[in-house]
């Protein structure tokens, strides 16, 4: 951030599915940025500093190679980084314990395959235990899934023609946020599989990327513009127009910092919240 140049570059052979599946994560108290490098496998680059210089070396110990044929379409890490759960050719849930990539935890076969994006369509509650897997371009549906009792609910909106990056409200499995081509985010009771409120973004212009702490929803839109609401009423209290169009979102834990990834512009920012 001090010279505002790139530090690290891994070249990538991915399709226009899961561009943008890269996480950084804590093994063992140790700092790790994980990247999809191709569509069958997840590298781990182990981050280094010597003096005031950093380096970024793969840990083949914690990488995820697949079958050629298979394709990782998206990941997401539960809160502690203990399981990556991972979507497999569309349709495959997997869990697998971070430090035993070998072994398959758990295995869920969803009953349709849903489509793709280059949006983020996989998200984790905090306690890892259950994830919303949205349905992709021209899927106006989205999978609630209790992991533990191998569990998938199906909810199907009325009005929305392609769902994209879902969040848990708080990252807590009550409330779950799916957004859509359409600008719309819909707010969803999973237990109850009711639609409780609708967000229209007043450009029309489709969510991009989403993400929920300590009663704030951040939304970003492809017309470049970050919006927060709080959770408590859904009213807007921030927004903020960008160069670049937004494809990955983060909300430090303390609410402080709104770190922003996208095309063009700006490519990446880190905001601080006033």
């Amino acid at each position: 951030m001090k010279t505002k140049k790139p530090i690290f570059e891994e070249k990538t052979k991915l399709g226009k599915l899961g561009r943008h599946s890269s996480d950084w994560i804590v093994i063992n108290n140790r700092k790790y940025l994980s990247v999809k490098t191709a569509e069958n496998t997840i590298k781990m680059f182990k981050v280094q500093k010597e003096n005031d210089s950093y380096s970024f070396k793969e840990d083949t110990k914690y990488s995820i190679t697949l079958e050629e044929t298979d394709n990782i379409m998206f990941s997401a890490f539960d809160r502690n980084f203990k399981h990556i759960m991972t979507l497999r050719n569309g349709n495959i849930l997997e869990r697998r314990a971070v430090n035993n990539k070998n072994n398959v935890i758990k295995s869920i076969t969803l009953e349709e395959k849903v489509g793709g994006s280059t949006l983020r369509q996989l998200c984790l509650s905090n306690d890892g235990n259950f994830c919303m897997i949205a349905g992709g371009l021209c899927k106006a549906y989205s999978y609630f899934v209790d992991i533990e009792n191998n569990k998938q609910t199906k909810l199907e909106s009325g009005k929305l023609t392609g769902t994209f990056a879902p969040c848990f409200v708080n990252g807590e499995p009550k409330f779950a946020a799916v957004g859509s081509e359409e600008g719309i985010v819909e707010i969803w009771d999973v237990h109850k599989q009711e639609l409780v409120k609708s967000i229209h973004n007043e450009s029309k212009d489709s969510i991009s990327c989403t993400t929920s702490v300590n009663n704030i929803m951040a939304v970003c839109s492809v017309d470049q513009t970050l919006r927060l609401y709080d959770v408590r009423n859904w009213e807007m209290f921030y927004s903020q127009t960008f160069d670049m169009t937004p494809r990955s979102l983060h909300l430090t834990d303390d609410s402080k910092y709104v770190t922003i990834g996208g095309g063009g512009g700006e490519k990446c920012v880190v905001l601080q919240i006033q």
